[in-house]
């Protein structure tokens, strides 16, 4: 039964994302959208963030509308919350879980400046003066065309390795490779137009490559994968080296002349040379491929173990959820309703039946008609008809007999 009454109205928080996706300290701000409709009158409702233990801002949308909400300073470290919409009739979108990674602002030293080309050399200058990374001569993490100081085996650092220009210093390159341990080796030049693909490493989603090197795996894990360009690996990490596959210029990709740019660098230093995932986000039962570094999923009070790398449905009740890697936070998956809930648009009697795909389905808008007609979707018959006419044929036959009774006594 389909009555025909419009949808009540309803607004609800499609999405809610941290920009840039991991923040120093000092803070950021949270992307939120708002979903919803139809709406009659107002539609228009308070956004409210909690972060942490403090409020955050606040500030109007209605459905399809998008707000930037400034968060809290906040130390460094992991922290969650929670997106509030002022509430209508349904509840249950009325509310989002969100989180976000603080970190303490990477060192970057650069090497081969000349090979890195201007856009990176600029890039990581702008990321420098707004206090994303701390730019100096020997850091943490080291961005050329070899992997400096990883590859002597120094804790704690790691390294961004790009191709070099001259394929003469690949030999060199793929030897201080196997000395330091990476399974992962650069291969022929492949020219071709291809799109990035990535669901850690979102700022580098959709951006076109046109050349490559080849990354060939010896004996690498498919989980060292974090980007693709098409189906072949394009950035792969191995320990504390981290090895892409393009350089930065725009005659091999389309980042540098793009505004994420700058966004997927600071990605590129502040996240995925420090092996961190930042956080991941899925609807209650979907599937979630996890990083590969994750052995388990805290759950309430418990740990669930889980294979570094797999495929595993996200809980089924919505909130923020510590993907650990041994005792330690590497990620935090963001579980939270489908967006596409909160829209209450009316099918059409052809979509219904075609979700139940081989079954012969009535749609009816009268509840009436439902009422008459119920039993026979199950292939049963209406037996009302029966009962009256058995019925009638009880007062016949109890006439009879009562006619019959009083002739006789006569």
């Amino acid at each position: 039964v389909h009555p025909p009454a419009g949808p009540p109205p309803n607004r609800g928080v499609a999405s809610a994302r941290a920009r840039p996706a991991a923040w120093v300290p000092g803070g950021g701000s949270i992307e939120v959208t708002v979903g919803g409709g139809p709406w009659n009158g107002e539609r228009r409702a308070t956004v409210t963030l909690q972060l942490g233990s403090r409020g955050g801002s606040r500030a109007m949308a209605g459905p399809g509308e998008a707000v930037a909400l400034v968060a809290p300073r906040l130390a460094a470290g992991w922290a969650s919350g929670e997106v509030v919409l002022d509430p209508d009739e349904l509840l249950l979108d009325d509310r989002r879980p969100v989180a976000v990674r603080v970190l303490p602002p990477a060192r970057v030293s650069m090497r081969d400046s000349g090979e890195l080309g201007q856009f990176v050399v600029t890039a990581l200058g702008v990321l420098a003066e707004a206090g994303q990374i701390e730019l100096s001569g020997a850091g943490g993490i080291t961005i050329g065309v070899a992997p400096y100081g990883c590859a002597a085996g120094r804790s704690g650092c790691a390294s961004i390795v790009l191709p070099p220009s001259d394929p003469v210093r690949f030999g060199a390159l793929n030897r201080a490779l196997a000395a330091a341990n990476v399974p992962w080796r650069y291969g022929d030049r492949v020219e071709g137009a291809a799109a990035l693909e990535s669901d850690e490493v979102p700022e580098l989603a959709g951006a076109r490559i046109t050349a490559r090197v080849t990354l060939e795996p010896v004996g690498a894990r498919e989980e060292d994968v974090i980007v693709r360009a098409g189906t072949a690996p394009w950035l792969v990490r191995h320990g504390g080296v981290v090895l892409v596959a393009s350089q930065m210029r725009p005659e091999e990709t389309s980042l540098p002349l793009g505004g994420s740019f700058v966004p997927a660098l600071n990605a590129l230093v502040n996240r995925v040379a420090r092996g961190e995932a930042g956080t991941l986000e899925a609807a209650p039962g979907a599937p979630v491929r996890l990083p590969g570094v994750v052995t388990g999923i805290e759950i309430g009070a418990d740990t669930v173990p889980v294979e570094p790398g797999s495929v595993v449905a996200a809980p089924a009740r919505p909130g923020v959820y510590a993907l650990l890697a041994g005792r330690d936070t590497a990620a935090l998956l963001v579980v939270a309703p489908d967006p596409r809930e909160s829209r209450l648009e009316r099918a059409d009697a052809g979509l219904v039946r075609r979700l139940f795909p081989g079954a012969e389905v009535e749609v009816m808008e009268e509840l009436d008609e439902y009422a008459a007609r119920r039993f026979r979707g199950a292939g049963r018959s209406e037996l009302t008809g029966w009962f009256l006419a058995l019925a009638l044929a009880v007062l016949l036959v109890e006439a009879v007999v009562a006619a019959g009774g009083l002739r006789r006594g006569s």
